[in-house]
């Protein structure tokens, strides 16, 4: 008999909670039978721990969850020798997860043992069995994805809807999509009035005016979502839906629905013909099928056309970029290669030209149209605040037909962004020869800006004004919020101890220190950070790594951080 004793925990799941209500389910049996078994090994000192962990209606495609986090946890904190499954794919069905989880296990000297398949990661051999039965239960995860979408597919084909958020104007009630006749109003008076305005524009103003707001709905917890002023992408998407005259579409396909049409076939049709009428009036042959608005457009400081990519994150976050040629080719980086995050440069473009069509004057001077009628100011006015409103639009492809006809090239180069456009598209098509007459010929209009760029990971970043462009990061400003919820949370009693947050927020004991300093920042440097304004390289990481280090002394904390005052 064996005198060392193994500590053994046991962790059981089920990916659907049919039968959780039970007074014996199947998280039972699992963990009965893992009981057993442990028993059985008692003269090889096996001792059960008396803890189960248990994930009850999750997934085993992705390591969110509760049970399993906190039986890592104690793995970490040396309380487990031996963790016990029913099935290798309890604990999980994805290979790469279960990578991860063999390098918990073996750092902290933890055994893995399937009561049903004996499995012993500490040998070579089990290992390779793990790997090959983990591809085949990842393989039939994918096929179970497979089988789903086919179904959704084949229920949207007979009409049905498929869950979800129901639209405005609609409920969903036992599954079936019942029409909200308060709602339905609403919609009906949108349709109407787009028709006879003939412009989004000025249906939001109206709608704004009138105290008109987006569907209310009221979450599991009972808080209230929605209610506010509708946007010109919330307009154009609700306007252009085919579920108010009874359809149902799947991908590019439209099927007859089997819930009650809220508009009639002749409204729906006029909306149409006036959204085709107000669609960007194409001036130019060129193919605009591209995911990215920018593809054709964008070259770096060695006249270089840059290239639209993507890559895949194991989290199924997908990231796009723009890159010189060289890089795309596979070719050493002299140092002048870009690798430009796709959404930026895109936001910076579209921003820029955006912020020429609301100044009028500006236009004026460089198209450099004098002495016009008040007439043609107005129309001027007017065709400007079209082309913002479809380079604003949520649509991709509105907005790429709009940039490609307007932008003839768009330059970086290490300090200045250089933007070309041609002339006769920023007027009207009636007034476009004139003003090229006016301009002595000259076709494009050439406008300079100034950045800056600094490297961060295997991308570039844009700078201007000492700070990144682009949207505030929200995972910096999640981790500034958590600190302070903690710490409030420590003060009032909420939290007795830093371990009940760990037990509470199923979060590693480790991070919870590191984010705890983070809840002492300066005000500045919170509303920096809130405002976007941090250093182009701090990240959530970095500043979990410095928390231990940071000054008390709210200068000397941004001086710490490498913040300008």
């Amino acid at each position: 008999m064996s005198e060392t004793k193994k500590r053994c925990a046991v962790y059981t799941r089920k990916s659907t909670e049919e039968g959780l209500d039970q007074a014996f389910n199947s998280l039972d049996a699992q963990a009965e039978s893992c009981g057993a078994y442990i028993l059985s090994q008692a003269g090889e000192g096996w001792t059960p721990t008396g803890q189960v962990y248990s994930d009850g209606g999750i997934s085993g495609g992705h390591m969110e969850r509760p049970g399993l986090q906190a039986m890592i946890a104690d793995i970490e904190a040396g309380q487990i020798d031996i963790v016990v499954v029913y099935k290798v794919d309890r604990l999980t069905r994805s290979l790469a997860d279960f990578a991860k989880l063999v390098d918990v296990f073996d750092r902290h000297a933890v055994s893995f043992v399937s009561i049903t398949q004996a499995f012993n990661t500490t040998t070579s051999m089990g290992r390779l069995t793990l790997n090959v039965l983990l591809s085949f239960a990842q393989f039939e995860r994918e096929v179970t994805a497979e089988r789903i979408r086919d179904k959704i597919a084949a229920s949207k084909k007979r009409g049905q809807w498929m869950g979800g958020l129901p639209p405005l104007g609609y409920d969903n009630i036992n599954k079936q999509l019942v029409v909200n006749e308060g709602e339905a109003d609403t919609v009906r008076h949108i349709m109407t009035r787009y028709v006879e305005l003939g412009s989004v524009r000025q249906l939001k103003h109206e709608l704004d005016r009138d105290g008109y707001v987006t569907k209310r709905r009221i979450t599991k917890k009972q808080s209230q979502i929605g209610g506010k002023s509708f946007s010109r992408g919330h307009l154009y998407k609700l306007l252009s839906n085919p579920v108010y005259i009874g359809k149902i579409k799947h991908k590019d396909e439209v099927y007859k629905g089997q819930h009650t049409a809220i508009i009639d076939i002749g409204l729906w049709k006029a909306v149409q013909a006036t959204l085709e009428t107000n669609a960007p009036k194409r001036r130019r042959s060129i193919n605009i099928a591209s995911n990215s608005l920018l593809t054709g457009l964008l070259y770096d400081q060695n006249d270089q056309r840059l290239s639209p990519v993507h890559s895949k994150k194991p989290n199924g976050r997908r990231y796009r970029y723009y890159i010189s040629a060289a890089l795309s080719k596979g070719e050493m980086d002299d140092g002048t290669a870009l690798r430009l995050p796709a959404k930026q440069i895109e936001k910076l473009v579209v921003s820029r030209i955006t912020d020429l069509l609301s100044d009028t004057a500006r236009i004026m001077e460089v198209l450099g149209l004098k002495n016009i009628t008040p007439h043609h100011v107005s129309s001027l006015e007017a065709y400007a605040a079209e082309l913002t409103d479809h380079l604003t639009a949520e649509h991709s492809e509105t907005q790429r037909v709009v940039l490609i006809d307007l932008v003839r090239r768009i330059q970086i180069s290490q300090t200045e962004m250089t933007l070309t456009l041609r002339r006769n598209m920023l007027v009207p098509a009636t007034e476009a020869s004139q003003t090229q007459t006016n301009a002595c010929g000259d076709p494009v209009i050439t406008l300079k800006y100034p950045l800056q760029m600094r490297r961060r990971g295997i991308e570039t970043k844009l700078i201007i004004g000492g700070q990144a462009l682009g949207h505030p990061d929200s995972d910096l400003i999640k981790l500034v919020a958590t600190a302070r919820h903690w710490c409030e949370g420590l003060k009032s009693g909420v939290y007795p101890t830093t371990g009940s947050i760990a037990e509470t927020e199923n979060v590693h004991r480790g991070d919870i220190s590191r984010t705890l300093m983070l809840a002492f920042l300066a005000p500045s440097i919170v509303r920096d950070i809130i405002d976007g304004k941090h250093p182009v390289d701090m990240t959530v990481d970095q500043l979990r790594r410095l928390s231990p280090n940071l000054p008390l002394d709210w200068t000397a904390q941004r001086a710490f951080l490498g913040m300008e005052d």
